[in-house]
């Protein structure tokens, strides 16, 4: 059982691909890095990844087929001090999602086949939601104003990529 912990004040941006070597790394800790703009992690085993109070990123795009907790934390005082704008996740195992802390999002890409639901309700400020092969999806709930709802596109994107949705909060 392998893990890694990062942290530092100085990183901008971290980036892990372990696809083209064997690695064991199957925990990472991304931890108090107050300068982190960027995270990209691509890894064929890891399983647990924690991005706890880095407040500076931006965007993260992991592509982990065996990731089954994602955890993103806070200083509880303070509720908007997640300001991540962009995230793109494909996991095979995933089953939650905690964005409700993350209010500042713009775009989400979601490839969760295990993820049955989403909770985008705190996010305001998103413009764009793409769910790719998301089938254990049943609820989906948004609250942006900016998300063009006309465009017959997302409904196209909705009814084939998530076919066992059975409630839309927007």
């Amino acid at each position: 059982d392998w893990s890694s912990d990062v942290c530092s004040s100085d990183l901008k941006s971290f980036t892990i691909d372990d696809t083209n070597f064997r690695s064991q790394l199957e925990s990472i800790n991304i931890f108090w890095c107050p300068q982190l703009e960027s995270a990209h992690i691509t890894s064929s085993i890891l399983t647990f990844l924690s991005i706890d109070i880095c407040s500076a990123l931006k965007s993260v795009t992991i592509n982990t087929p065996k990731l089954e907790t994602l955890r993103m934390y806070a200083y509880p005082s303070v509720p908007s001090n997640i300001n991540l704008e962009h995230i793109a996740l494909r996991s095979k195992r995933l089953s939650v999602l905690p964005l409700h802390k993350c209010a500042q999002l713009k775009s989400v890409s979601l490839e969760c086949p295990q993820l049955p639901v989403l909770n985008l309700l705190s996010n305001r400020n998103l413009e764009r939601l793409k769910l790719v092969a998301c089938t254990a999806l049943e609820r989906i709930a948004v609250a942006s104003p900016f998300i063009d709802l006309s465009d017959t596109g997302f409904w196209m994107d909705i009814a084939r990529n998530t076919p066992r949705v059975k409630m839309l909060f927007i």
